[in-house]
Parts: C-alpha cells; structure tokens; sequence
C-alpha cells in the first residue's frame, strides 16, 4: 500500500524468512483507531531491527475489504502514493499486482511485482504478499522491490473486521530511523482512513 510498501521490506515471523524475538511489543502511536508498535527482532545471525505492528478496524465484512487488495482501480482509491497498478495473474484465492511509485525526492522511483495468497477460516482470513521475479520489463532509473513478505490478518467481529499488520524494517533508513518511521505512519493513516470509508461505504 503507498509509500509503506514502498519504504518497507518485510520478513513476517511464519513466512519464508524466519526472525528472533528480542523485546515485548511497546506502543509508540494511537491516530484515531490505528495502534502502532515496536518490537525489537533479529534477522539472521546479525541484523537488528525493529518489527512494526499496526493494528485498526473497518465497519465491513472482510469479504467486501479483500477486492482492494486485488483489484487495481480499488487498490489506487485507497493508496494516492501509487502511480500505477495493475492486474498481472488471477487464480482466484492467487494473485499478481505490479505497482509503480514515483517517489518524492530524495526516495528514488521504485516499482514491485508482487504474488498474493488467501487462506480463509471461520475465525480468520489471511493474506500474505510476497515480492517475486515476472515477466515485467525493468524500467530505466526505477529500483525493483525483489524482497518483500507481508501478511495481513483479518479476524471479523459484529458488523465490523479487526485487522493486523506486520512488517520488520530491512530497509536503509533515508535520515534517522525516527523521522522515517513518522513518514511512514503518517502515509499508512492517510491509506487506512481512506480503505475504511470506502470499505464502509461511508
């Protein structure tokens, strides 16, 4: 989504790339119903980190949220920082999206090709997105997002889903970690603001 999946990679605990817990969860920011924590984690024998969690609620059925995660006109709606999307494979519950951000500088343009899976359960609906290789030419002056794994969690309650975002930060930092980190947030609010109302019908 916007500049989130742009500035971050991530390496969910339970996905392909697995991270050691080194901290409890400590909330750093609360905007409206968005919650967001850190925790520290290391990946592979060297790289600390933090992971990042977010977690907020949408007055919808989690069946009527999953198509804006899919389908590319609604996936824009709801993130302004994409330039460009598009449908690149549809198995059903499988799925491909390129998208393209031309960033602000000093961030260069970057763009990704990524592979989405649903899983669905009485009590959860979750869909992980992995960065892959495809048939989509490279463009000059664009960075290729190759890395990337995240998962959301879906869980619905009376009238509304309560979803949960994780992601652990693999990227160079543009300035100190603290001022991209608001970047980020920021971005993610706007995003989620605009996902809610229009999930919600409101």
């Amino acid at each position: 989504m916007s500049l989130f999946f742009a500035l971050l990679v991530s390496y969910p605990s339970g996905g392909q790339f697995e991270y050691e817990v080194l901290s409890d969860w400590e909330e750093k920011r609360s905007s409206e119903d968005i919650t967001f924590s850190y925790r520290d984690v290391r990946v592979g024998d060297t790289l600390e980190t933090k992971e990042m969690r977010m977690v907020f609620s949408i007055n919808a059925n989690r069946d009527a949220i999953l198509p804006y995660f899919k389908d590319p006109d609604m996936f824009m709606a709801w993130s302004p920082d994409v330039d460009e999307c598009r449908l690149t494979g549809d198995s059903g519950d499988v799925w491909t999206l390129y998208k393209y951000y031309d960033m602000p500088w000093p961030i260069s343009a970057r763009d990704i090709l990524t592979k989405c899976y649903v899983t669905k359960t009485d009590t959860l609906t979750h869909l992980k997105i992995i960065g892959i290789d495809g048939n989509v030419p490279e463009r000059d002056d664009v960075k290729r997002i190759r890395m990337y794994e995240g998962q959301w969690m879906m869980r619905p309650g009376n009238e509304t889903t309560h979803i949960e975002f994780r992601t652990v930060q693999l990227d160079k930092p543009v300035g100190p970690r603290g001022i991209q980190n608001r970047v980020v947030e920021n971005s993610f609010i706007k995003s989620v603001g605009l996902l809610q109302k229009l999930a919600s019908g409101s």
